[in-house]
């Protein structure tokens, strides 16, 4: 791993041309945990075919990703985890039973009541994945690393300050570390009017939200020591039941980074095309 001073100044895979440039717009479902995981298989793909993004579906994976341990939330748009949607593709692709589907071919709707056989009939799987990557919890060194040299993470956040948000560089004015949302880390850089550090982050609340659907949160070099206890994790990340249908009892996690956007971090690994011919 490259320390930091070895790394780029700034990384855009945006400006690269491999993050998906329509910016969607999850609605009134708790369903940016989908929007994350959908735009990094999205970027890696890209990636690795050096072509321009697909637009793949988040519906499929809301609608039938299992979460019996109620992690991040109770499942769909009640909230979950990235990692959790992206083992249930990286399985599905394993068994040769589905993946990720075209957005055209399974269209998103925050207010589907469809069932998860009816999501996805008549459909075909179009992009797999082999597995996944969950970086250290609170390392900079890591996360940047990993946005420098395999491309946009997905990561959590605590975003209750963001909603005012329009331009600039962003720093909250409260000490809220409520992680309770999920987006795309496409890059970092630095402010060439004031000289400030940032992430550059991808939301899914439409073009219309800060600048054209993004967000500059400031970065500094001890990000990894600015932290802040998250004294509500179960809506975030933390799981609200054991394996065996217990509750657990959930303790206040440290969460680093301005808005904890250091805390969980994730990228899908071994992205692919599937051969149609190759399902069951």
């Amino acid at each position: 791993m490259k320390e930091l001073s070895s790394l780029p100044e700034s990384v855009d895979w945006s400006a690269e041309g491999h993050v998906n440039p329509t910016i969607p717009q999850q609605g009134g479902c708790g369903s940016c945990w989908t929007f994350a995981l959908t735009a990094t298989v999205e970027s890696h793909l890209s990636i690795a075919t050096n072509e321009p993004p697909l637009s793949l579906s988040e519906q499929s994976v809301l609608q039938c990703t299992p979460n019996p341990d109620h992690c991040g939330g109770t499942g769909g748009c009640e909230g979950s985890t990235v990692e959790i949607g992206l083992n249930y593709i990286a399985d599905l692709t394993a068994k040769k039973e589905g993946g990720m589907y075209n957005l055209s071919d399974v269209p998103y709707s925050p207010s589907s009541t469809q069932s998860c056989e009816d999501v996805t009939k008549d459909s075909t799987a179009s992009v797999g994945v082999t597995g996944w990557t969950q970086l250290p919890t609170n390392d900079l060194k890591a996360t940047l690393n990993a946005v420098a040299q395999r491309g946009p993470v997905a990561i959590a956040a605590a975003a209750g300050d963001w909603a005012l948000y329009e331009k600039g560089v962003f720093t909250p004015t409260s000490n809220d570390a409520k992680v309770n949302h999920a987006i795309l880390l496409v890059g970092y850089g630095i402010d060439e009017d004031t000289g400030e550090k940032y992430y550059k982050i991808r939301n899914s609340w439409g073009p219309g939200f800060g600048e054209e659907g993004y967000i500059r949160v400031l970065r500094t070099d001890e990000d990894s020591s600015n932290c802040k206890m998250d004294d509500d994790p179960l809506v975030g990340l933390a799981c609200a039941l054991d394996d065996s249908g217990n509750k657990i009892d959930v303790q206040p996690v440290k969460v680093c980074g301005v808005s904890g956007v250091l805390f969980d971090v994730s990228y899908p690994i071994g992205v692919h095309k599937i051969d149609v011919a190759d399902q069951s």
